[in-house]
């Protein structure tokens, strides 16, 4: 009988038929990476093969997002971004910091700027921004609005909301990950999913 053998295999008994830079984006997508414009080649190597990207995301119950305008790519889970909704620790104070990005970024292609790397701002001005979201923070139990800032801030570079990499004390850019939720309606679920836990709370309390 004549062995087959597998072009494909990377150890012995490697049954896949995926080759090794597809396996390797997908590993990458399962942990959490953003694909963005950072890496041309590989954000279009992920186009080219997204077919098998997605397939191998698949068998772990997890979907490929894709928004070729803002250039951005990430795994979620088969019900969507919506399971954000779902994490423990979601509060107020990561509605208010997403908002603030959203808006930072806003103005940033008001003024011009289309290009992902000049979508820079200032934690100052961030935290401005988040205080007016979060005006009612001070004195309502839930701490500073400097610890609440410091935390979803945080919380912001974990999601890939905000990127500081190579950028000064109180500088930071505003990702492509926050432009294509905003283009997916994403903010507007984020408020809609807080607005039913606050509902859901006030009638327990009944």
């Amino acid at each position: 009988m004549t062995e087959t053998v597998n072009d494909f295999a990377c150890f012995e008994g490697d049954t896949s038929d995926v080759p090794l830079d597809i396996r390797r984006l997908a590993v990458r997508l399962k942990r959490g990476a953003t694909i963005d414009y950072g890496d041309d080649c590989l954000f279009d190597t992920l186009i080219d093969n997204a077919d098998e990207v997605r397939k191998s995301l698949n068998a772990d119950f997890l979907d490929l997002y894709i928004d070729e305008e803002n250039r951005v790519a990430w795994a979620e889970g088969v019900d969507g971004e919506r399971s954000f909704l779902k994490k423990p620790g979601l509060q107020a104070n990561n509605v208010g910091f997403f908002l603030a990005a959203a808006t930072a970024l806003l103005e940033r292609r008001q003024d011009g700027h289309e290009n992902p790397a000049e979508w820079v701002t200032t934690k100052t001005s961030l935290k401005e921004r988040f205080t007016k979201a979060n005006a009612k923070l001070e004195g309502d139990g839930r701490g500073s609005v400097s610890s609440a800032f410091d935390a979803a801030y945080r919380a912001g570079r974990q999601w890939h909301w905000i990127d500081d990499t190579g950028c000064g004390e109180d500088r930071c850019r505003v990702t492509p990950h926050v432009a294509a939720l905003i283009e997916r309606g994403f903010a507007a679920e984020l408020l809609a999913g807080m607005n039913e836990d606050t509902e859901g709370e006030l009638a327990d309390a009944e």
